[in-house]
């Protein structure tokens, strides 16, 4: 089963998630999108053997390349205090209720969840249990835009792709080859310069030399 676990910018209580995450079955695979809750939501699925897909969020093309995530999952879980609009975690909840996409949210105001909107007395794992894992891509309805007026509402789009990272492991190459290049030119520098002292020093030894038995009577 494909999941995508989504959580408030200010979500911080991952003793609610961990306790969640527990219900899943180890062949689930996790999906989270890169952002200042990323350490946290790897930690865990570390610690109970899940499988944690990385996710990322192109910047100049949210809309769809969040789109292109949730199209593939057969749930999302999201973590909301009802406290953030305008965030992602607004944004899924509204893609799920228009595309039937079953979702769940857990808030710290309640020991209940919601499924779909609705508070559900049964056991979460039984729940989930009941939900259909799809065997294509949903094909999704027009929706909005997401608003990224808001600085809260703005994701960590490191890494963007593969070609951004090839990119960037170049550069760095690059860099690294161009400081070793550097460091060549200053240490052959130094040699040269070591070099031209031990000569002018033998020169000022024989010129000294010269000078005394010049100065030196004949006997």
């Amino acid at each position: 089963m494909n999941i995508l676990i989504v959580t408030d910018c200010n979500w911080d209580n991952f003793g609610i998630v961990q306790k969640k995450l527990k219900s899943l079955h180890s062949d689930c695979n996790i999906n989270f999108c890169y952002g200042p809750n990323m350490k946290a939501i790897s930690n865990l699925c570390t610690q109970l053997m899940l499988r944690l897909f990385r996710r990322s969020l192109i910047e100049d093309k949210l809309t769809k390349s969040m789109n292109e995530i949730i199209k593939f999952m057969d749930v999302c879980i999201i973590f909301h205090n009802f406290i953030e609009y305008n965030t992602m975690s607004s944004y899924v909840m509204e893609v799920c209720l228009q595309n039937n996409i079953p979702f769940y949210i857990f808030s710290e105001h309640t020991q209940d969840y919601f499924f779909n909107f609705e508070i559900n007395k049964m056991k979460f794992k039984s729940c989930l249990k009941k939900i259909p894992e799809i065997c294509i891509p949903r094909k999704l309805h027009e929706i909005k835009e997401i608003d990224t007026s808001f600085e809260i509402c703005k994701p960590d789009m490191t890494p963007n792709s593969i070609d951004d990272i090839i990119k960037k492991l170049r550069k760095s190459y690059s860099k690294i080859e161009d400081d070793k290049k550097e460091k060549s030119i200053a240490a052959l520098s130094k040699k040269e310069t070591r070099f031209a002292k031990e000569i002018s020093y033998l020169e000022y030894i024989q010129n000294k030399k010269k000078w005394i038995k010049s100065i030196t009577p004949k006997s």
